[in-house]
């Protein structure tokens, strides 16, 4: 009868985690971006490029109005015996006021467990028709290993007594 009874334990994902899960790699519009910042701002600290704090609607207006300066320059040298050419294109978005760079979300990741912060960095995106907001998290599997860490612990502090060996992973 070996394998014949299985389980499968899947753990709910809070709302809070389920939408920087759903956020994470994604270009969002402007619009989009300025409304995932307002939707979840209970949770959202705001932070600039040089560490200063933003309030939600500073980094919601800073994300709607955007500026995109694009130079290029051509340099060209030409003797009797060679001829070398360069090209330098930069392009850099601007605000009237500071950019947000970070955003510190702090959420239950699932029922049970404790608060985290999650990381999550913000770029812009220029290369289309119209600037794409960028989010990622920082070290999101190291979070997820933890995360399966901490569950872990708990399970074994609720079986104590019990003579159960407990593994992170699956099994087939």
């Amino acid at each position: 009868l070996h394998q014949r009874n299985k389980a499968c334990l899947q753990l709910n994902k809070t709302a809070a985690y389920k939408a920087i899960l759903n956020v994470d790699g994604s270009h969002l519009s402007q619009k989009d971006a300025a409304n995932f910042i307002a939707d979840w701002s209970a949770n959202i600290q705001v932070v600039t490029e040089s560490g200063e704090q933003m309030t939600i609607a500073q980094a919601a207006n800073a994300l709607s109005s955007l500026t995109i300066e694009s130079a290029r320059k051509l340099t060209s040298d030409v003797s009797d015996f060679g001829e070398s050419m360069s090209a330098m294109e930069s392009i850099e978005v601007k605000n009237r006021s500071n950019m947000p760079a970070t955003l510190l979300f702090k959420c239950i990741p699932y029922l049970g467990l404790d608060h985290r912060e999650f990381e999550i960095r913000l770029s812009v995106l220029t290369g289309g028709s119209r600037p794409e907001i960028s989010l990622r998290i920082v070290g999101l599997e190291p979070h997820k290993e933890d995360i399966a860490l901490e569950f872990k612990d708990r399970l074994v502090a609720d079986f104590e007594g019990y003579e159960m060996k407990t593994f992170i992973g699956t099994a087939n």
